[in-house]
């Protein structure tokens, strides 16, 4: 009642809207990931002991621009969170088959065993 998934809310994307969101989700972190990469190895190439100020600030750019490009992708995450919550709820329902069914087992058996007492 008060907690809802996200594909409940938003409903779920349309083959179109994930692959546009695939297609513009995707370049974007790896541009942001090539300008964090491109960061860390010129502060390595330079081998100096102060921190440049330049190189942690393209950095930065380089990890807001790579979660930019993670919330694109968030019409795919919904359809992620639809699948493994039918899995889920599919293994869960299997867990209870199963426990009822050993648990009719056992209690056949322990009255047999009570039967054959008396």
């Amino acid at each position: 009642m008060f907690t809802r998934r996200s594909f409940e809310i938003f409903g779920l994307a349309s083959r179109h809207e994930v692959i546009n969101s695939l297609l513009i989700g995707v370049p974007v972190i790896l541009l942001g990931y090539l300008i964090v990469r491109l960061s860390w190895w010129n502060k390595t190439v330079r081998k100096r002991n102060t921190e440049s100020s330049v190189g942690n600030v393209v950095g930065c750019l380089g990890l807001i621009i790579m979660l930019a490009g993670a919330i694109f992708l968030f019409p795919l995450l919904m359809w992620l969170e639809a699948i493994a919550n039918g899995i889920f709820t599919f293994g869960m329902a299997a867990v209870a088959v199963v426990a009822v069914i050993a648990g009719i087992i056992w209690l056949c058996s322990w009255m047999m065993k009570k039967i054959k007492n008396k």
